[in-house]
């Protein structure tokens, strides 16, 4: 190693490894000897390392649960001049462990940070795998609550790119099960104890890896390699109403429903919510068609105290050039369907052919501006829409012949 390179005040970050004790660098042995201290998430793993590599170098702990504390004291040591070493249990350190920190923290205060590289765990998972690795993100563990991992894999569903995961074997079932319900039954790759003497590869759909584990326990770390979202294909009609649903049954609106499911499933937003239609809130039926069929306590899609509340869809055609044949068929077709659900109070023409109006009734804001959005004339960029609300008592209605 160069001498400059190991000037005093240096902060390094040293691989070590992952299982097999042959696969520690020259440079890694003789930059731990050489420092003045080390910086260990455990010590007493580390301590058999340098136990068996004839290191005596002294050590201090370095964890999630100190960092707040020993990074200001190894900032200290560093100013006064000490060379400083840290290292994770196993792998390089510094990804998803304080190292991170420590190495913001040392950059901001000027300090030479240098990397002495050593075996990754998910690298080698990932060149092993046998699926693409010229493009790749690594996620590291997905949060242990089941909600949120399903969250963060949700967030995945249209990313190409091979993605690697760190997983438990008490939680890995639980996320192949996740992984095939959210992401498809794609394949992965399941790679534990790897440089150790019972590493294993195992390779298969998730579903299939699902059954494995089922029939056996897992054991030892794992490193979850999945195969990225296929290019250029739309998902199936199964799929996207799945993922609307996923993303209403998290909250979202069904118009960042429609939205999530179109990028993600490479369709146009007026096909999903065309789709979504058929099982979206629009379905439920009216108050009055409860109180004729007699159909008894089941809830109203408005409250009693909003049914005379309108929401009106003021068209105005900005782009004429646009207007075809097609596009008016399906925008007819987008108000029958409302007609059908029973939300068309009142559709207006085209006055001078420069807009129109919808008067819609039992939907929410967010839904009357989701069907304004959905109409062909508005997707398509030829129209621009204004959403009002008007607030009507049933007295007014019958005046105005709306009721």
């Amino acid at each position: 190693m160069r001498e400059d390179r190991k000037a005093p005040g240096t902060l390094f970050l040293v691989g070590t490894p992952i299982g097999n004790m042959g696969d520690l660098s020259p440079r890694a042995r003789e930059t731990l000897e050489s420092v003045s201290r080390i910086a260990a998430e455990d010590t007493r793993r580390t301590g058999l390392l340098l136990s068996t590599i004839g290191v005596r170098t002294p050590m201090a702990s370095f964890h999630a649960h100190n960092e707040a504390k020993r990074i200001p004291e190894i900032l200290a040591r560093l100013a006064r001049g000490e060379s400083v070493a840290v290292v994770s249990d196993a792998g390089n350190p510094g990804i998803s462990d304080p190292a991170e920190r420590l190495v913001r923290a040392a950059v901001e205060s000027g300090f030479a940070i240098v990397p002495i590289p050593g075996p990754s765990a998910f690298v080698a998972a990932l060149v092993a795998s046998g699926l693409p690795s010229g493009s790749f993100v690594f996620e590291g563990y997905l949060p242990s609550r089941a909600s949120a991992r399903r969250e963060a894999l949700r967030a995945l569903r249209s990313e190409r790119r091979t993605i690697l995961l760190h997983e438990s074997p008490k939680r890995v079932a639980a996320l192949l099960d996740d992984v095939r319900d959210v992401l498809g039954d794609r394949r992965v790759v399941l790679a534990r104890e790897i440089t150790k003497k019972f590493e294993e590869f195992a390779r298969g759909t998730a579903g299939e890896l699902l059954a494995r584990l089922r029939e056996r326990a897992p054991k030892g770390e794992f490193v979850v390699v999945v195969e990225g979202a296929p290019p250029g294909e739309p998902l199936e009609a199964s799929r996207v109403l799945g993922i609307v649903r996923e993303e209403i049954a998290a909250g979202r609106t069904l118009r960042d429903a429609v939205r999530a499911a179109a990028r993600i499933a490479r369709w146009k937003e007026q096909e999903v919510y065309r789709l979504a239609s058929e099982g979206s809130p629009f379905d439920a039926p009216s108050h009055e068609a409860e109180q004729e069929s007699g159909s008894g306590p089941k809830k109203s899609p408005v409250s009693e105290a909003d049914r005379f509340v309108r929401y009106v869809i003021l068209l105005t055609i900005v782009r004429p050039e646009l207007l075809c044949e097609d596009l008016v068929r399906a925008h007819v077709a987008h108000l029958k369907r409302i007609e059908e659900r029973g939300h068309l109070e009142l559709c207006g023409p085209f006055a001078d052919k420069r807009g129109g109006i919808v008067i819609l009734r039992g939907v929410t804001e967010e839904d009357a501006r989701t069907l304004a959005e959905a109409d062909p004339f508005v997707s398509s960029g030829a129209d621009r829409y204004e959403l009002r609300r008007l607030d009507l008592s049933s007295r007014d209605n019958d005046h105005m012949g709306m009721g």
